[in-house]
């Protein structure tokens, strides 16, 4: 690895240990590194990347071991500090009503913002309170930000778009960033993994073969899903109107950028909360038949173990091959509030696809490192050339690949 000779902060790592009731789940590799302006921690879901931050912010500790960043002075006088954490999840970031009430609580002020000032949180996608959420940071005090995946959630542009502005703004104010994927790895002072190399190689069987899967397509006749004319509204604004039919032995895709109506559209479909819409939208499939994994999967979890949470989803019988498919053998006994954001996410799309007839899904690959994603998207290809319907939002381009039909907004 190399590091920039430079001393004004330091990342020390040594024996790190999180344990929770009394065993050991996660261990970080020990690390001595100096930065200016960024350091960048890299690796797959559930390798220990957002509590790494989580500690630096001074929100946990270590059961056991060091885990610290310091400053040195101009002076040359060096001490422990704190760094400004950013939720991966951006709901978590906010805790008032407005935007503009946000910049009053924080102190935060700048023309940026001019746009959303009047916008209650409750009403903007995942993508713009990320996009709020981390450039509030940025124009915030504290020494050092530390940025938990600060591109997920963000469509293609605006994922270009803060990664520059990230950049541009580590000069003056120094950033940690927790991430999987590359668009730092060049403006890195340094780049650190948290996963070995073997965690690195392979992690599923038979990922990179879902691509070959979507040439298998079995037809289905059956029609689960009617959308006519449906639409949001929102105030004064009405968002894209969306009309499909969704069969069983296919994948549909509604692709759109931040702020489009994908989410509003799942939630509506998936029976989550009332909203002022329009249109028309018909199911086929009983309720009872048909699942859906939220944008935001912390919030579906209240089980006390992994294992009663696919359960719930499955039926016990079935929740041991759920188990057996995540690898995860050893860990049902765990909460699945140990897990991490993505592991969540994953625990749940693999549970509905393994016994639900019509899957939903709220941006599927958020927040996936590039293997796991390709494992979840072979799922759905084998679901759905099983006769499943699937239906699931996006806002990168890249991610339609895998559906047959692709809406968009």
């Amino acid at each position: 690895m190399k590091i920039n000779n430079v001393k004004r902060y330091k990342l020390t790592l040594k024996n790190a240990l999180y344990r929770f009731d009394n065993t050991a789940v996660l261990r970080l590799p020990d690390v001595s590194a100096d930065f200016e302006k960024m350091l960048v921690i890299k690796g797959r879901i559930g390798s220990g990347k957002t509590m790494l931050l989580k500690t630096l912010g001074g929100v946990v500790c270590p059961s056991s071991g060091e885990a610290l960043l310091s400053k040195t002075e101009a002076s040359g006088k060096t001490g422990q500090t704190y760094g400004y954490f950013v939720h991966s999840q951006p709901e978590f970031n906010f805790v008032t009503g407005t935007v503009g009430d946000e910049l009053d609580f924080a102190g935060i002020s700048g023309d940026a913002f001019t746009p959303y000032l009047k916008r209650n949180v409750n009403e903007l996608s995942g993508g713009e309170l990320k996009k709020i959420a981390v450039m509030m940071a940025l124009a915030a005090s504290e020494d050092v930000v530390l940025l938990d995946e600060p591109l997920d959630m963000l469509d293609d542009l605006q994922c270009e778009l803060m990664a520059e502005y990230i950049a541009e703004k580590s000069v003056e104010k120094p950033v940690i960033i927790a991430t999987h994927d590359g668009h730092f790895d060049k403006c890195a002072d340094v780049l650190i993994h948290t996963d070995d190399e073997t965690d690195r190689t392979e992690r599923f069987i038979a990922v990179p073969y879902c691509i070959d899967r979507l040439c298998e397509r079995n037809v289905f006749s059956d029609k689960l899903l009617s959308v006519r004319d449906f639409a949001v509204c929102i105030g004064d604004k009405i968002l894209s109107k969306i009309s499909v039919d969704s069969n069983a032995g296919e994948i549909v895709s509604l692709f759109g950028m931040n702020g489009s109506g994908k989410t509003l559209f799942a939630r509506t479909a998936g029976g989550i909360g009332k909203l002022n819409a329009t249109g028309g939208l018909e199911w086929n499939v009983e309720k009872r038949l048909r699942g859906f994994c939220m944008q935001f999967p912390e919030h579906m979890a209240y089980q006390e173990t992994i294992f009663q949470e696919i359960a719930d989803i499955t039926g016990r019988g079935n929740a041991g091959a759920v188990i057996d498919a995540l690898g995860w053998r050893g860990r049902e006994d765990s909460s699945p509030f140990l897990l991490s954001e993505g592991e969540k996410r994953i625990m749940y799309i693999v549970a509905i696809l393994s016994c639900k007839q019509y899957c939903l899904f709220d941006e599927p690959f958020a927040g996936l490192d590039t293997k796991t994603a390709y494992f979840i998207a072979d799922l759905m290809i084998k679901a759905r050339n099983g006769g499943k319907g699937i239906f699931y939002t996006t806002n990168r381009k890249s991610h339609t690949v895998y559906a047959d039909k692709v809406i968009n907004i």
